[in-house]
């Protein structure tokens, strides 16, 4: 059996895909690459670069494709089994101990900091941030106004799909079926954030607003469906792979309301869209993508491991250094950043991260192969 088969064949043994841990070190990678550019650009008094700006915006697209592929491969499973409350109970336990620990620990640390540094003790700001960004309400309808916490904009988009979607699907399941339980809130999320960036007028549709964005993930879910029990040729795979590179890389290089494929009208609200089918059009290949030497996978594979943590903490670092060091030179700002990032990273991967993990309710025997970089 080739490797690149086994998300789809029976039986319980679980397999760590090497090509999604690709796709999931390439996206982490995109998102601290602009932070880390932009801050780096700042400290040498360089000017910005567009194309690194927007790299941010591509690899956050990239994760929420991934995302819900990953997350679909096990809803489509679940649907199947005309799941009761407790199903959806053990799923959102298992998401929930994957993510949340992890983001509130960090959530406090950065409240309590922002508000040490910014705001005279015993103000309300750090309240405020804790009550809003703990509910995941920061950004339900608009991008939250004074930067705290950037990067968590995109944690709420994720966490409220999962908890709908997921609602919804295993929901609908015991009364309609799986395909049904699954086609409906796919169809209302693929639907209605490109319906709100076309009616929301004079809103900046790349704003990190959550309404606007849920569709990328939508979109992986609808690629998991399709390849459920299908596994693609090699030159098939091959070739999807090269439409999306070519469709992922001129939306990126070209402008997320400039794409001269499509009327300027069309393409400011849809560009996000093109950009999740360039992403979708990639994951055949990935799960064909072969372990390459030893040295390489693994290196791969730890960044994978990892991306989450370094996700979380890497922006609020580079910022904090900008604020406390700014009389330091840009080379010791450098050093001083990515030294922390990597202490913050590995702390909380080993110290948070994977002992909540390891606590997660087991999810019931798969039917399919379940694959471990979920």
């Amino acid at each position: 059996m080739a490797k690149s088969d086994i998300s789809h064949c029976t039986g319980p043994r679980q397999a760590r895909l090497f090509g999604l841990d690709v796709v999931r070190a390439t996206a982490v990678l995109l998102v601290f690459g602009s932070h880390f550019a932009g801050m780096s650009r700042h400290w040498f008094g360089l000017t910005a670069a567009k194309s690194l700006d927007r790299a941010g915006t591509v690899g956050v697209s990239l994760f929420f494709v991934l995302s819900g592929y990953l997350i679909g491969g096990i809803l489509i499973d679940l649907a199947g089994r005309k799941p009761a409350f407790a199903v959806w109970q053990r799923f959102m336990a298992r998401r929930w101990l994957r993510t949340l620990p992890l983001y509130f620990v960090w959530l406090f640390l950065s409240a309590a900091v922002w508000e040490i540094l910014f705001w005279p003790p015993g103000g309300s700001a750090m309240l405020q941030h804790l009550i809003r960004f703990g509910s995941f309400t920061q950004n339900l309808l608009s991008p939250p106004a004074d930067g705290f916490f950037g990067v968590s904009w995109s944690l709420s988009v994720e966490e409220w799909f999962y908890l709908i979607f997921s609602a919804c699907a295993l929901g609908i399941a015991p009364l309609a079926g799986r395909r049904i339980a699954l086609l409906v809130p796919l169809a209302g999320f693929l639907i209605l954030p490109a319906a709100a960036r076309a009616l929301w007028l004079g809103a900046d549709v790349n704003a990190h607003a959550a309404i606007f964005w849920p569709d990328g993930i939508a979109f992986g879910v609808g690629t998991a469906m399709l390849l459920q029990g299908r596994s693609l040729s090699r030159p098939l795979a091959t070739g999807l792979a090269r439409v999306g590179i070519i469709i992922s890389v001129r939306v990126w290089s070209g402008s997320f309301v400039d794409l001269p494929v499509l009327p300027p009208a069309v393409i400011r609200y849809m560009s996000h869209d093109i950009l999740a089918i360039g992403f979708c059009l990639l994951i055949p290949g990935a799960l064909r993508l072969p372990r390459p030497a030893w040295h390489v996978g693994w290196l791969v594979e730890k960044l994978s491991v990892v991306s989450y943590s370094l996700y979380i903490v890497h922006l609020t670092i580079l910022e904090l250094v900008d604020y406390l060091f700014h009389s330091s030179d840009a080379p010791t700002k450098i050093a001083l950043s990515l030294g922390l990032i990597a202490l913050a990273t590995i702390t909380l991967h080993f110290g948070i991260e994977r002992p909540f993990m390891a606590r997660r309710p087991a999810e019931p025997a798969p039917g399919a192969l379940a694959v471990t970089n979920a």
